[in-house]
């Protein structure tokens, strides 16, 4: 992977533009900050009172040339068309400044939310443009999301609700199942409550603020995540499992009670994974859908599917990369900036 600036809209339509290669300003981003203070001078007092107000992030100043002659494999963008001429990239930064959205920009691990405050293209030729930007910075990634970017506020109670029935349930075990299954069982759920604790936990601390930390919004997808897959290894153990869980085969009571206990209690295991998950979504609404990375093929060329299989885990979803990209097949020719989405829109995953 090579440095890129991706710059993301965090309101409006939340596009995406990612300038990588020869389309990179001429110095790196600068990253500087300052301490906000007021001075005050006294009459008859020769030492001042200096009042600390706060620190904020310097404006970030950067400038570049454009060239029509690499614009189209070092240009990648989500919401705009995709750019093949110089003009057509200063089109969409025009449209940015113009719009005041705020912004989400991002070199290597430097990220600063704010807005583009100045855009000036100096045409040197008709396919070369010399341009500037000018950022100020309201606050960096890792800060608090406000409340009321909050329609309704996530209610864990009713998951809580269902892992309490799941443990009650564990009192009228029968004395029919055997030792080494109920043991294993035990400990599944064990695991699963851990989880369920963890994100109620999460939310309930998160409501007592005034303002939500990203990294409790993130904590609480990662938890929906390992609640979902240790549901989904209990589940099947509770719900696939043979026959042979009672002790005595052969007393037909003993056998449906056993079976009639862990039916049950592998229905309630999916309704407290299914909670788990809404509630994550009910997050979600608080997070953006930022691409996971920004690369540039070198060598000889690439493929969307090699490079799905290494990002997703399969090479079938090679496709979402295509489209976001505007590329016709899996075929990437070399020098081609790619954004990677997020697999999954934010109403159908939940994971990080």
């Amino acid at each position: 992977m090579s440095t890129s600036i991706v710059i993301q809209e965090l309101t409006g339509s939340q596009r995406i533009v990612a300038l990588g290669g020869r389309a990179l300003p001429e110095r790196p981003l600068p990253a500087g900050g300052r301490l906000r203070t007021k001075k005050t001078w006294y009459a008859g007092n020769n030492v001042a009172t200096l009042q600390v107000l706060g620190s904020e992030d310097m404006d970030t100043q950067i400038r570049g040339v454009w060239n029509d002659r690499y614009i189209g494999q070092q240009v990648s963008t989500v919401g705009f068309e995709t750019p093949e001429l110089a003009r057509e990239v200063v089109r969409i930064f025009e449209t940015l400044q113009r719009s005041g959205n705020a912004l989400r920009v991002q070199w290597s691990d430097v990220v600063r939310m704010g807005v583009l405050a100045e855009f000036e293209p100096n045409w040197l030729r008709e396919q070369d443009v010399e341009w500037s930007m000018r950022f100020e910075w309201f606050g960096r990634d890792d800060q608090e999301v406000s409340r009321a970017t909050l329609d309704e506020p996530p209610n864990s109670s009713e998951l809580r609700r269902r892992q309490n029935e799941s443990d009650d349930r564990l009192a009228f075990e029968p004395r029919s199942i055997r030792t080494d299954y109920s043991q294993r069982v035990r400990s599944q759920i064990s695991n699963v409550r851990g989880k369920v604790g963890a994100i109620f936990d999460r939310v309930r601390a998160a409501q007592s603020t005034a303002a939500i930390p990203l990294t409790a919004v993130r904590g609480v997808l990662a938890d929906a995540e390992s609640l979902r897959q240790l549901g989904n290894e209990l589940a099947t153990d509770l719900l696939e499992a043979p026959l042979g869980v009672a002790t005595d085969l052969e007393n037909l009571i003993d056998r449906l009670n056993a079976e009639t206990w862990r039916r049950e209690q592998g229905r309630r295991v999916v309704a407290t994974q299914a909670e788990g998950q809404r509630v994550a979504r009910d997050l979600r609404r608080l997070t953006r859908p930022e691409p996971i990375a920004v690369i540039t093929v070198r060598g000889g060329g690439d493929s969307l599917r090699r490079i799905a299989a290494e990002v997703y885990g399969t090479a079938d979803e090679w496709r979402r990369i295509a489209d976001v990209n505007g590329l016709p097949d899996s075929v990437v020719a070399p020098g081609t900036l790619i954004v990677i989405p997020p697999l999954g829109s934010p109403s159908e995953d939940v994971s990080c």
